[in-house]
C-alpha cells in the first residue's frame, strides 16, 4: 500500500449538515471512518458570532453559478454553498425549522418507506436540545442546541403583534404540532453563538474516538469502483492525489449540487451524460441531477419611524452590543437575518401545512455597487428600514444539475427557471399580498411604516406584481432533491428508502439531495435528520 492510500470501513464525502452527523455516528459505533471535507475548519470568529455572517470569507463557499433564467429576464444567480466543516450549518441564517408532519408523510407516500413523520419523530427529539421550548415533540438531551432568538427588538415585537392583528395566530413553538402563525425565530445557537453540525456532532466525536479521521481541504475527484461496487474515493488534498479505500461503504453527503456532480464524474447517472464525459458507465441512473427544487423568495421592504439595526451599527452601538453579548449572550451580535418567522396558508386556514414562509428582520441589506445579489455582496442599508423575505414553500418548478468535465475544478451546470410554472407565480403573488397586509392594514405596523420601498405602492395588479417578481425574486439557499429517494420500482428514483444508490453496491447518499420534495421551511434541520437516520439505516444492515 502506498503512502497516499488508506483503508477504512466507511468513507464519508462531505462533512456538512448531514455528513458531520454521519461520520460522528458511525465512529461512535466503533467503525473506522474517514470524513472528507473540501473546505477548512469552522473554528472562525465570523462563523461562531452570528453577526459575522456579514463578513463571511469567500473561502467558505462554493461559488456556484446558475444558468441565465429566461423567466427572470435572463438573470443569473450565484448559489453560495458551504465549503467548510459544518457546510450549510456554518454559513446559513441559523433558522431551526424541522418541517411539517405532512412533508415527511408525503415522502413516505412517494415511496420513501419509513420516512413518515411518526417514524422520524423519536429521532428528531434525540437530535436536539430545545432550550426554550418543551413538550412531547421536542428534545431535551440532544447534541444540537436550539434556542430562541436572543435579540428582543421593538420592531420585531411590533411585527408579531401586527401579524396577529390581521388574523395570524401567535405560535410559541412552530416546531411543535402546528406550524401556521407568527413566532420568534428558533435558531441553531448555544449561548448566542452559532452551533454548527460540526460543533454539535463532529467535534465531540473527533475528540473522543480515535477511529474517526477528518481530512479538510480534501476535494473528492471520483468514486472508485470494483466492478459495480463502490470501493473507495479518489481525492485531491494539498496538490496530491489520495485514494481512500472503503471496506464497507462510501457515503456521499456533499449536498444537492456537489453530490450529483460527483456521481456523474464517477460513472453513475444518465448513460448519455456519463458517456459524454468520456467516463465508463458504471450504472445508468437517469434521475441523477434531476428534480432540483428551491425555495424562491422575494423581499418586501419598508421604511419606519424608529431606529432599526441599520442605525444601531454605529461605533457606540457596537460597544453596547459587545457588552450585551459578553454579559448576557444576547443583543445585536447574536442576531440572525430573521428574528421572527411567519408561516401562512393561501386559503387563510390556521392549521395544516403552510404554503409560504416569511423571514422578518429589523434591518435590510443593500447590494454593493460592484456585486450581484448574493450573500457575499451585501451590506447594511444606511436608512431605517425593515424587511420581510417571502418564500414559496412548495414550488412546482424543477431544475437540474449536470457536469461537462471530470475535473472538480469545473463547477456544475445548474438550471432552474424560478417562474416557469404559472401556479407558482400566482401563489407567490397571493402570498406577498397577504404579507403586505401586515404592514398596511395592522394598526401596530401602520403606526411605524412611513413608506414602502419594495414592491412600492404602485404595484397593485397581477401584471405589476409579475414584473416585480421577475426583477426581484431570488434564491433562499435551500436547494434539494437531485438524487431523489423513493421506491426502487420508480425509474426516476436514485436511492431507495435505505439510501442505497440504484444499480451499484456499497454506495449510499445522505444529504438534502435525497429529499423527494422540499420541506416546509429552512432545510438545515431536515438535512441533519437525514444524516442521523442514515446512521440508523446503515448500522441496521
Amino acid at each position: 500500500m502506498g503512502n497516499d492510500e488508506s483503508v477504512h470501513d466507511y468513507v464519508v464525502v462531505g462533512l456538512g449538515s448531514a455528513g458531520a452527523v454521519v461520520a460522528a455516528g458511525l465512529a461512535a459505533r466503533g467503525y473506522r471512518v474517514l470524513g472528507l471535507e473540501a473546505g477548512g475548519t469552522d473554528l472562525q470568529p465570523q462563523i461562531a458570532l452570528p453577526a459575522g455572517m456579514m463578513k463571511m470569507p469567500r473561502k467558505n463557499y462554493w461559488p456556484y453559478q446558475v444558468e441565465p433564467d429566461a423567466t427572470r429576464n435572463g438573470k443569473r444567480d450565484m448559489w453560495a454553498s458551504g465549503k467548510v466543516l459544518g457546510g450549510g450549518s456554518a454559513v446559513n441564517a441559523m433558522l431551526w425549522v424541522r418541517g411539517h408532519r405532512d412533508d415527511f408523510d408525503e415522502w413516505a407516500e412517494l415511496g420513501a418507506t419509513g420516512w413518515d413523520y411518526e417514524s422520524l419523530l423519536p429521532l428528531m427529539r434525540e437530535l436536539e436540545t430545545s432550550n426554550d421550548h418543551h413538550g412531547p415533540t421536542r428534545g431535551e438531551w440532544g447534541p444540537q442546541q436550539v434556542s430562541r432568538v436572543r435579540l428582543d427588538h421593538p420592531v420585531v415585537r411590533s411585527f408579531i403583534q401586527g401579524a396577529t392583528e390581521v388574523g395570524f395566530p401567535y405560535r410559541d413553538d412552530y416546531n411543535a404540532d402546528e406550524q401556521v402563525g407568527v413566532a420568534w425565530s428558533q435558531l441553531s445557537q448555544q449561548h448566542g453563538l452559532r452551533h454548527t453540525s460540526a460543533r454539535a456532532f463532529l467535534g465531540p466525536a473527533a475528540r473522543k474516538y480515535r477511529n474517526l479521521r477528518v481530512a479538510t481541504h480534501a476535494v473528492a475527484r471520483r468514486i472508485l469502483f470494483d466492478g459495480n461496487r463502490a470501493s473507495g474515493v479518489e481525492y485531491l488534498r494539498r496538490g496530491r492525489v489520495h485514494r481512500a479505500i472503503a471496506t464497507k461503504e462510501v457515503i456521499v453527503c456533499a449536498g444537492a449540487i456537489a453530490t450529483p456532480a460527483l456521481l456523474l464524474r464517477s460513472g453513475v447517472g444518465s448513460a448519455d451524460s456519463v458517456a459524454a464525459l468520456g467516463v465508463p458507465v458504471v450504472a445508468d441512473v437517469p434521475g441523477v441531477g434531476r428534480n432540483l427544487q428551491e425555495h424562491t423568495t422575494v423581499r418586501l421592504q419598508y421604511q419606519v419611524n424608529i431606529p432599526t439595526l441599520n442605525q444601531e451599527m454605529t461605533p457606540a452601538g457596537v460597544v453596547r452590543g459587545g457588552y450585551q453579548f459578553l454579559a448576557h449572550h444576547s443583543g445585536p451580535a447574536t442576531a440572525p437575518l430573521a428574528n421572527a418567522v411567519l408561516f401562512g396558508r393561501l386559503d387563510g386556514a390556521s392549521t395544516g401545512r403552510a404554503d409560504y414562509q416569511v423571514m422578518f428582520a429589523p434591518l435590510s441589506l443593500a447590494v454593493r455597487p460592484d456585486g450581484n445579489a448574493s450573500k457575499q455582496n451585501v451590506q447594511l442599508a444606511d436608512n431605517s428600514v425593515i424587511s420581510a423575505l417571502v418564500a414559496l414553500l412548495h414550488p412546482r418548478a424543477r431544475g437540474s444539475v449536470t457536469v461537462h468535465s471530470t475535473s472538480p475544478d469545473e463547477l456544475p451546470e445548474i438550471k432552474l427557471e424560478y417562474l416557469s410554472q404559472e401556479q407558482d407565480v400566482a401563489d407567490m403573488i397571493a402570498a406577498a399580498r397577504q404579507v403586505r397586509e401586515i404592514f398596511t392594514a395592522s394598526p401596530q405596523m401602520r403606526a411605524l411604516v412611513t413608506s414602502e420601498d419594495f414592491p412600492g405602492v404602485e404595484v397593485r395588479s397581477d401584471e405589476q406584481w409579475q414584473t416585480f417578481l421577475r426583477e426581484k425574486i431570488q434564491n433562499c439557499a435551500h436547494w434539494v432533491g437531485t438524487t431523489r429517494m423513493g421506491s426502487p420500482e420508480d425509474p426516476d428514483v436514485v436511492v431507495d428508502p435505505v439510501l442505497r444508490v440504484r444499480g451499484v453496491d456499497g454506495l449510499r447518499i445522505a444529504d438534502a439531495s435525497v429529499m423527494p420534495t422540499i420541506t416546509s421551511g429552512n432545510t438545515n434541520a431536515p438535512a441533519i435528520l437525514i444524516g442521523a437516520n442514515a446512521v440508523r439505516l446503515v448500522t441496521r444492515a
